[in-house]
């Protein structure tokens, strides 16, 4: 009845009549996870360029890595330093000329000018969680985005195969790294430091928000960020930027300066209306003015350090502000891609439409000529930057549904189909075969990733070791329930291994916790079972999935081999069931 009575688009309706359908469409939903050989097919469809080699592993296919962007880059003297600017809220029209009669961030549209600009680049998200993933690893979307999922499959990106080639590899941002889950994603991918909120200084203001530490401003963040470099003494480095100061609550330093720039910018205006605009969402645009002082001091001390003449820097919006209204449901999704740096060999602007995914084997093209080894094989939804052909892409919203799709000159959102027109205007048309066509391929595609991540598809152990540069020491995979009621149940007992660095992966599902004190242990003994390493982890009580990471130092003995025994440690002896457990030993 309500669907009679309010036939709305989701933009419009009714809120009451919104919450109820979603939520009815929520619990209702299939949890039905068989994945058979024509779905694989109606997947690898969408990808005719790409040469899937594994029935098992449907993402995985070969890939040369070619080096499109050789033609536009001058030869570096060694491995370059990438720094990837992910900027919060930058929308592609910001860097236009005249964005609502002014000038809203001419540093970035230099940058645009002076190095390769993209200006038909698309995220893959609504919201920010999305562009991490999508841009360091071209990575699938799972059930409600990559990085929000408390079991990782195993996947390469260009933070741990960068990792495994001598890079140093850093995270920076002026927030809680816990948001998204960034830091939890970041630290499966082997990065050697993460520095968010909690590593600044007394120097550094901090952005106080209804009494809450929101963390630091994007000009702190860069600051401190040259800081820590200094510290590293890498010769090679991956950093990567997330900035805040353009997302909630929005707070600057130096307000009255910054009033009084955009009062001079709104006092040009010839249209009242803009004027008006810009006067309503004065708190929106002054960040935006912030944000580009921001990224013009970060490139003008980078051009003071020696090696600026060996930086590559990455600079894209993570989605357009969501405050901001914007012209359409694909617009949404309109961020710019520029590469910038002084071995650029003359500015160029490219109109072919990208979208983040294919960032990751464009920069593993590119370092291929200096040496770094990418994996044989690639699980990379995305291609290459100066593809030509229009890319079928999913997009997933801020409610976390993948329902808009994109695929030639049609865009489908929402069940309603469009045509895309230059700048990604669209016009609504009625085409039932059409509609139907990119219904199936946004069925497909959102079957396959979930599938991939939650039974861990997305490329084979051997592939992920390998790319990594490690030894497989033990796997196991079993899907079989376990039972714990004793006071030590051992799940690997005395396993010999080198004495070198290990790390051990260890995940498992359990229905029910009982006690909080059950926990995971790992052990190390030499061959008088004599105590080297001992590590007790916590098993969360409020959380269904278990995973976890460890590092395991070489040890400071003459011995060769060492025993390693990992075990639940049960003191109350109250039963507790797990299923699914994977173990991976490496070294």
């Amino acid at each position: 009845m309500t669907q009679i009575f309010y036939p709305q688009t989701k933009y419009s309706q009714n809120k009451g009549y919104y919450f109820i359908a979603q939520s009815f469409k929520h619990f209702i939903k299939s949890e039905e996870t068989d994945y058979t050989l024509n779905d694989r097919r109606s997947f690898q469809a969408l990808y005719p360029t790409k040469k899937f080699t594994n029935v098992t592993y449907p993402l995985l296919h070969e890939s040369s890595y070619p080096n499109v962007l050789a033609p536009y880059i001058n030869d570096f003297e060694k491995k370059p330093n990438i720094v990837l600017l992910i900027v919060e809220g930058l929308n592609n029209d910001y860097i236009k000329d005249k964005y609502r009669s002014i000038d809203l961030m001419p540093n970035v549209r230099k940058l645009a000018q002076e190095g390769l600009y993209w200006n038909r680049c698309l995220t893959l998200g609504e919201r920010s969680f999305a562009a991490l993933p999508s841009l360091i690893g071209s990575l699938p979307y799972g059930e409600l985005g990559f990085t929000l999922q408390t079991r990782y499959p195993y996947h390469h990106t260009l933070v741990s195969l960068l990792h495994a080639n001598d890079y140093k590899t850093t995270f920076y941002y002026g927030q809680g790294a816990w948001f998204h889950r960034k830091n939890y994603f970041l630290n499966f991918n082997n990065i050697d430091y993460v520095c968010d909120k909690e590593t600044f200084g007394p120097r550094y203001q901090k952005v106080i928000a209804k009494d809450f530490f929101v963390g630091y401003n994007d000009k702190d963040l860069f600051s401190h960020s040259l800081q820590v470099i200094d510290t590293l003494n890498a010769k090679n480095r991956l950093d990567i930027y997330f900035t805040g100061t353009s997302h909630s609550p929005f707070k600057i330093s130096n307000q009255k300066h910054y009033e009084a720039k955009l009062n001079r910018l709104i006092s040009k205006c010839k249209s009242e209306k803009d004027k008006q605009f810009l006067k309503t969402n004065k708190t929106f645009i002054l960040s935006e003015l912030f944000v580009d002082d921001a990224i013009k001091d970060f490139i003008d001390a980078y051009k003071r350090r020696p090696d600026f003449e060996n930086t590559l820097f990455v600079i894209t919006g993570d989605h357009p502000m969501t405050e901001l209204p914007r012209d359409n449901s694909l617009k949404r999704f309109h961020v710019p891609l520029i590469l910038y740096s002084p071995k650029i060999k003359k500015p160029k602007t490219f109109t072919n439409i990208v979208s983040h995914l294919d960032l990751y084997e464009s920069m593993l093209g590119l370092l291929k000529r200096y040496g770094v080894t990418p994996p044989i094989q690639s699980a990379a939804l995305g291609s290459h930057l100066l593809n030509k052909c229009t890319p079928n892409l999913a997009f997933m919203n801020d409610n976390r549904e993948v329902i808009d799709f994109l695929s030639g000159n049609f865009y489908l959102s929402d069940k309603e189909l469009y045509r895309v027109h230059s700048n990604f205007k669209l016009s609504k048309v009625n085409n039932p075969e059409k509609l139907n066509e990119l219904t199936v391929k946004l069925n497909a595609f959102q079957k396959t990733s979930k599938y991939v991540c939650q039974n861990d598809k997305i490329i084979p152990i051997s592939l992920y070791t390998k790319g990594i540069n490690c030894k497989v020491i033990y796997y196991k995979s079993s899907k079989r329930v376990i039972s714990c009621s004793t006071e030590y149940t051992n799940i690997l007992e005395a396993k010999k291994i080198a004495n070198k660095v290990s790390y051990i992966d260890i995940s498992f599902r359990y229905d029910k916790h009982p006690d909080p004190n059950i926990s995971f242990v790992f052990q190390l003994q030499n061959m008088k079972n004599d105590v080297l390493f001992w590590k007790n982890v916590g098993i969360k009580n409020d959380e269904k999935t278990f995973q976890y990471r460890l590092e395991i130092p070489k040890q400071l003995t003459k011995e060769k081999k060492l025993n390693l025994s990992l075990m639940f440690w049960n003191s109350k002896k109250e039963l507790f069931k797990i299923k699914d457990l994977k173990i991976l030993v490496r070294q």
